[in-house]
């Protein structure tokens, strides 16, 4: 039996907390609004998942065509990070606003449509403290080091340097905490397990963060190191996730740019280092 720390059960406790607590008017639409953001970025995909469900019609816009890459003066003038996704919106009052990283702007979006199902919201404290732990232990700890699985030497894999064998061990690790937090939640609140979703009936923003990192995980663990089992449970949910039409939508539009990558070379000198699994990576 699973037991939940002394915090997570205080926060169980607590009321709970929509996203929006301000009921004021906003300044702040989604009319005209542009996301900048490619079809291989999974954080993107945390957007583009948003915006499929809720059928928002967001422009979607490449920020290598439009406005000549990440590290253009022109991008770089709307995001100093040079990162996507991006979301720029024009204002009420005649102000341009450029939103970054991917977690503020799918809850800006999400605040902005409560009244658009799917609201993204689990309809429990229980559902909501899962859901938001979930993108919070993604976001942390699998982000900074999901480059250990696709860039070569010298790009950096976060506090592993350039130990790529470390910082993959470390993803599969982090994918176990989710897991088995997730299944720890489940036995708490049995209604959690019901349906596709990680969460529950309903879509939620666990979802457009897990899934469309898994798209990674699925396509580049088993092929180009090795690891074909990492971890059964969230390979369950992702099959599930797949016959999902959303998760149709977005498995094929990031599988598609790896493929993409994958033809144009981009792991042949990572498997040179022989990372992974190596009995099966060298079969």
């Amino acid at each position: 039996m699973h037991v939940l720390s002394t915090l997570a059960l205080l926060a169980l406790a607590l009321p709970h907390i929509p996203i929006v607590t301000s009921l004021a008017p906003s300044i702040l639409s989604l009319d005209g609004a542009k996301l900048y953001d490619i079809p291989v970025s999974n954080h993107g995909a945390r957007i583009r998942m948003i915006n499929n469900a809720k059928k928002l019609n967001l422009q979607v816009l490449s920020p290598i065509k439009e406005l000549g890459g990440l590290k253009s003066p022109e991008y770089l003038a709307l995001n100093p990070q040079g990162k996507m996704p991006l979301l720029t919106l024009s204002c009420s009052n005649g102000v341009s606003l450029s939103i970054p990283e991917s977690d503020t702007i799918s809850r800006f979006i999400l605040s902005q449509t409560l009244s658009t199902p799917p609201t993204f919201l689990p309809p429990t404290p229980t559902g909501s403290l899962l859901s938001d732990h979930i993108v919070r232990l993604h976001d942390q700890y699998i982000t900074p080091i999901q480059g250990s699985m696709y860039r070569a030497l010298g790009s950096g894999f976060g506090p592993f340097s350039d130990d790529r064998q470390s910082a993959i061990d470390e993803i599969i690790k982090q994918l176990n905490v989710i897991s088995s937090t997730v299944e720890n939640f489940y036995e708490i609140e049995k209604e959690l397990e019901d349906g596709v979703y990680i969460v529950g009936k309903d879509i939620s923003l666990a979802d457009a963060t897990i899934f469309p990192t898994l798209c990674f995980t699925e396509y580049m663990l088993p092929k180009f190191f090795g690891y074909d089992n990492y971890n059964p449970f969230l390979q369950g949910y992702f099959s599930n996730m797949c016959e999902d039409d959303n998760g149709k939508v977005i498995k094929e539009e990031i599988y598609g740019a790896l493929e993409k990558w994958e033809e144009g070379g981009r792991w042949e000198s990572i498997l040179e280092e022989g990372v992974g699994n190596k009995e099966k990576v060298t079969a």
